[in-house]
C-alpha cells in the first residue's frame, strides 16, 4: 500500500513522533509511507527531522480563514495537488487539522480512503453548536474508519459522529529502534552530575501548560526520600519549571530534548507524569519498556496503559496525593523493581510498534472496502 501520513507540524510531539515511527515501522513491513506536513515550524531542538521525500506545505496556522472557514483555500490547493502526485491508497490523518482538510479532499472526490487517528476525547474538543455541527456533517462524513487510542474515546466517537464507519481501539505502540540504550547509564549519570546510587525521577514530554511541570516539581520538594528529578524535554514552561525548583530547593536537571531517550529511561528509576490532559501517555509506556514503574496523574486513558498497583501509581491531580505515591516508590527498591518487571512484560507483550502496524494494514484495509 502507499500510505500518506497527513500531520499538522514536523513537530516533536507524541501524535506528531507517533505517526513518524508509525510510518517506519509500515516501511519495514514493505509499504511506500510518505510524510506531508501541513505546516512548517522553525528549526530548533523541537523540530522533527524532515526527509528529502517529504512534503511541508508550509500553511499558514494563525490565518483567520483557518477559524471561520476551517481550511484554509490556498493550504487545501497545495494539499491537493501533493497528494495528486503522491496517488496514495490511504491518507492517515493525525491530528485535528490534519483530519479537516484531509476529510474536506476526501469529500471533493479524492481518490484514496482516509484513517483519522484519534487522540482526545470529542466531549473535550468539540464544544459548542456551531463546532459539533461542522465536525458532524462536514468532517466526519470524509472520514473512511477510525483509529481510537483509548476506549472511552471511541465509546464518544461512536455516539457523537461516527457510527457508520469503522471503529477500533488501537493504542500507541513503543518503537523499539528509538528506545535502544546508547550511552551507559554511569556515564549519563556523570554527565548530569548525579550519583549512581540516587533514585532519579524522570520526566520526558514538551514543557506546555497541560503537562503541568509546576505540579510535578511541588510534589519532588515535598518528598521525603531523597531523589533527583531529570526533565527531558523543551517548550514554554521551562523557564517558570526551573525558577520554580530553584526557589523550593529540589534536586533538578533540566535535560533539553534528547534524541537518546532510550538512554534516559534506562538510567532512571520511575518515570513521572504528571499533566492535567492527555490522549494515550506514549511516554508512559516507553518507561514501561525500559521497565520503570510510573507515577502518573489519572487522567485521559493513563488507566488503558498502566494498572494501578501493578505497574506504577495512578494518583489524582492533587500535589500531596502525587508526592505521597513518588515517595512510596522512591522509598521500596522492591516495589520498584516488582512494578517495573510487571510492566515491561505487559508493554513488550500489547504494545509493540510492530503489533500496533499490524492492527493499523487491518484498518487500512477495512477502510478501503
Amino acid at each position: 500500500m502507499r500510505v500518506v501520513q497527513l500531520v499538522q507540524q514536523p513537530l516533536r510531539r507524541g501524535g506528531e513522533v507517533f505517526a513518524l515511527q508509525l510510518g517506519e515501522e509500515l516501511e519495514r513491513r514493505g509499504h511506500e509511507c510518505r510524510w506531508v506536513y501541513l505546516y512548517d515550524t522553525p528549526a530548533g531542538p523541537d523540530r522533527l527531522t524532515v526527509r528529502g521525500s517529504d512534503l511541508v506545505l508550509r500553511g499558514d496556522i494563525t490565518s483567520r480563514l483557518e477559524t471561520t472557514l476551517g481550511v484554509h483555500p490556498r493550504l487545501a490547493a497545495r494539499l491537493r495537488g501533493a497528494l495528486a502526485r503522491l496517488q496514495p491508497d490511504i491518507v492517515q490523518l493525525n491530528g485535528a487539522r490534519s483530519v479537516k482538510y484531509g476529510a474536506v479532499l476526501r469529500r471533493s472526490g479524492g481518490r484514496f480512503a482516509t484513517v483519522y487517528r484519534n487522540i482526545g476525547d470529542p466531549d473535550e474538543w468539540i464544544r459548542g453548536t456551531l463546532r459539533n455541527a461542522y465536525y458532524k456533517h462536514v468532517v466526519f462524513p470524509g472520514i473512511d474508519a477510525i483509529a481510537a487510542v483509548g476506549a472511552s474515546t471511541a465509546r464518544s466517537l461512536r455516539r457523537r459522529f461516527a457510527a457508520e464507519v469503522p471503529i477500533e481501539v488501537i493504542p500507541t505502540g513503543v518503537s523499539e529502534q528509538h528506545l535502544t540504550p546508547r550511552t551507559p547509564r554511569n556515564e549519563l549519570r556523570r554527565m548530569w552530575d548525579t550519583p549512581d546510587d540516587a533514585v532519579v525521577l524522570l520526566f520526558v514530554g514538551r514543557l506546555s501548560p497541560e503537562k503541568r511541570l509546576d505540579r510535578l516539581v511541588d510534589a519532588v520538594a515535598r518528598v521525603e526520600t531523597p531523589v533527583v528529578l531529570w526533565v527531558v524535554g523543551s517548550g514554554p514552561e521551562r523557564e517558570r519549571a526551573e525558577a520554580l525548583a530553584t526557589e523550593l530547593g529540589i534536586d533538578a536537571r533540566f535535560c533539553g530534548v534528547q534524541t537518546e531517550v532510550g538512554s534516559y529511561y534506562a538510567a532512571a528509576n520511575v518515570g513521572v507524569l504528571s499533566s492535567d490532559t492527555e490522549g494515550v501517555p506514549a511516554v508512559l509506556l516507553e518507561a514501561g519498556w525500559a521497565g520503570l514503574p510510573v507515577v502518573s496523574t489519572d487522567v485521559g486513558a493513563a488507566s488503558e496503559c498502566v494498572r494501578d498497583g501493578t505497574d506504577g501509581w495512578l494518583v489524582p491531580t492533587d500535589v500531596a496525593t502525587f508526592a505521597n505515591a513518588i515517595d512510596r516508590l522512591a522509598s521500596d527498591a522492591d516495589e520498584r523493581r516488582q512494578f517495573g518487571h510487571a510492566f515491561r512484560e505487559r508493554v513488550r507483550a500489547e504494545f509493540t510498534m510492530s503489533r500496533i502496524a499490524e492492527r493499523y494494514e487491518a484498518l487500512y484495509l477495512r477502510a478501503q472496502r
